[in-house]
């Protein structure tokens, strides 16, 4: 066994942090912490690693207990901290050689180790000139530098852009380390908001020509004239996002696959990216749909479209303190987007029942509903001039 806490309790300056803390972790297993800010998780690692003295309980690394063990145990642990310090006067490549030092020595060449984390063109380069982005990725290498048997990271994305995030994922995610608490089902949640997010958006586009579009191709009055109902006439429109978020979805779901294969409920979110994006993305295309079928042209009801969109789409944009706000958690409450998300979370990343969805399933239906309903009335009485 690689870890084993028991009971664990820390204390700090008479000041209770944490308690009764169990850890169990076996060769293979990918094991995450998650939890709000404050919440003791990189504390939790810093007792692992022997940084703190537990006040009670026991702590073994690779089934040896006590000092001396666990100093031993350290040459075969590749840390990855919440905050990497480096000098910023050595070269990549010298700073690794020199950190390889302090175990028995490389594993690999350099530059292998340099190409494997994207720094394969940058060993002769000063630290200090890197971005903030390639000191993620040289924390890494520094990390893999003695092949440990053991690889924790602390929030290693952290700060970093989506594009950031994406790249250290990919890294991470092609490691041979045997734990990582970075977990892909985050991933595969981020992938998930983010197919439904751009579904949200083409459905807008689509939905916002539906009739404005027709109008200035001068081709709904034929329409409108012809001998069928205003339904008929909807669920046409509707078809073409139906097809369109269908092909989007099995275009996903290779990707999620690719991310999410090996880790846990990807099956689930699969079907839940169902069950959930869809009402959502229909949902958008049938306001905009409204929107088209009163508006004067396409770039009005295409704007109005996305305004309420960027709006509803705003979990994705602003930060976790934001929505914890008591204004935030309301617009959560009644936000379609925001609860199609918040499923996401729930089953993805914590494993929540179907049962516990209910509500958030509920008001992605009710959001479908009343957008059709608001599209149906628009298109029963169109702007047609």
């Amino acid at each position: 066994m690689l870890i084993d806490a028991q009971h664990l309790r820390l204390t700090v300056d008479r000041t209770g942090i944490l308690y009764d803390v169990s850890l169990h972790l076996e060769a293979g297993e990918i094991y995450r912490l998650l939890g709000p800010n404050g919440a003791g998780k990189s504390t939790t690692i810093a007792l692992t690693l022997g940084l703190y003295t537990a006040a009670a309980g026991r702590l073994a690394l690779f089934g040896e207990a006590g000092p001396t063990s666990l100093r031993r145990a350290r040459a075969r642990i590749g840390v990855m901290p919440q905050q990497a310090g480096f000098y910023d006067w050595m070269r990549a490549g010298d700073y690794l050689a020199w950190y390889a030092g302090f175990y028995e020595g490389l594993q690999q060449p350099i530059p292998t180790l340099l190409t494997e984390v994207g720094l394969g063109s940058e060993q002769y380069r000063l630290i200090g000139q890197f971005s903030r982005g390639m000191r993620q990725r040289l924390t890494l290498a520094r990390a893999l530098v003695h092949s440990p048997s053991l690889l924790i990271l602390d929030e290693p994305t952290n700060g970093l852009d989506p594009r950031g995030r994406r790249e250290i994922h990919d890294l991470l995610l092609i490691s041979n380390a045997e734990l990582s608490l970075l977990d892909n089902a985050q991933v595969v949640y981020m992938m998930t908001g983010t197919v439904t997010g751009a579904g949200a958006i083409i459905a807008v586009i689509l939905g916002s020509d539906a009739f404005a579009g027709e109008r200035e191709r001068r081709t709904l009055a034929p329409l409108l004239t012809a001998p069928i109902s205003t339904s008929e006439l909807l669920m046409g429109k509707a078809l073409g996002l139906i097809t369109t978020w269908g092909v989007m979805y099995l275009l996903a779901l290779p990707y999620l696959w690719a991310v999410g294969a090996g880790g846990q409920n990807l099956i689930q979110a699969m079907v839940y990216l169902v069950l959930f994006g869809t009402p959502v993305v229909l949902g958008f295309g049938y306001l905009a749909m409204a929107l088209s079928a009163r508006s004067g042209s396409v770039l009005t009801a295409l704007l109005s479209g996305l305004i309420v969109l960027l709006f509803c789409a705003s979990p994705l944009l602003i930060g976790p303190g934001l929505r914890n706000s008591a204004v935030g958690k309301t617009l959560d409450a009644v936000n379609p987007f925001a609860g199609a998300l918040n499923t996401f979370d729930a089953v993805i990343i914590d494993s929540d029942p179907f049962l516990a969805q209910l509500p958030r399933l509920a008001l992605v239906l009710a959001w479908l509903v009343l957008s059709f309903v608001a599209a149906h009335l628009a298109a029963g009485r169109p702007r047609f001039r």
